[in-house]
């Protein structure tokens, strides 16, 4: 509050593909340098930098599991297809969690590290899905056009920007984590929201 912002990375582009906390106050961000996209580890105050995965294929939208000992992402590393995968923060146990020939993306977890919820377009049209966070079969959220979601703190509702039941305007829904067709409860976002912005909720 009133302190001046500290310039922590010096790339062209850090963090324009997404960035998370750990629970221990580091940053995870995705790095961008020619054909290189890396993800990278970093002190708050810009130190001790670490490259935990570096390729070519693009990665998007890093999420830390609440433990943070994982790290899931959006990567195009199958035939080009974005999909869900995960690895540990020390670099190792790299695997996918989403597949097919649909695109999945915008991974969250949720409080207790059991599920992760994304984006996708599997069933035809644009919804939020969740599947477990060492892989297996997806379960549908929402059942009408959903873009990016979040877990409440307590695990028992989703945050997301979706068309209204019955209509064609976009609001921020807080919706039952269990797909329950309980009506949601709606909030109109300001002019100036971004429906590809993300969703965040404070620890209350």
């Amino acid at each position: 509050s009133g302190a001046q912002p500290s310039q922590i990375t010096h790339g062209e582009i850090d963090g324009a593909a997404g960035l998370d906390w750990t629970p221990d106050g580091q940053i995870v961000y995705i790095n961008q340098t020619g054909d290189a996209n890396s993800l990278v580890l970093v002190k708050s105050d810009g130190s001790d930098p670490r490259t935990i995965l570096k390729t070519k294929e693009r990665m998007e939208q890093p999420s830390v599991s609440p433990d943070g000992k994982t790290i899931f992402f959006t990567s195009m590393q199958d035939a080009g297809t974005p999909h869900i995968w995960r690895i540990n923060l020390d670099g190792t146990g790299l695997k996918q969690i989403t597949a097919g020939d649909f695109a999945d993306y915008a991974p969250r977890v949720s409080s207790d590290g059991k599920w992760v919820l994304f984006s996708s377009w599997r069933s035809g049209i644009q919804l939020l899905w969740k599947v477990p966070s060492d892989g297996g079969e997806a379960v549908q959220v929402t059942s009408v056009p959903s873009q990016r979601g979040a877990f409440s703190p307590d695990g028992k509702s989703v945050a997301v920007t979706q068309v209204v039941p019955d209509g064609t305007v976009w609001q921020i829904a807080v919706i039952p984590t269990d797909g329950s067709n309980q009506s949601p409860k709606l909030i109109t976002p300001p002019l100036h929201f971004n429906l590809g912005s993300e969703l965040y909720w404070s620890p209350d």
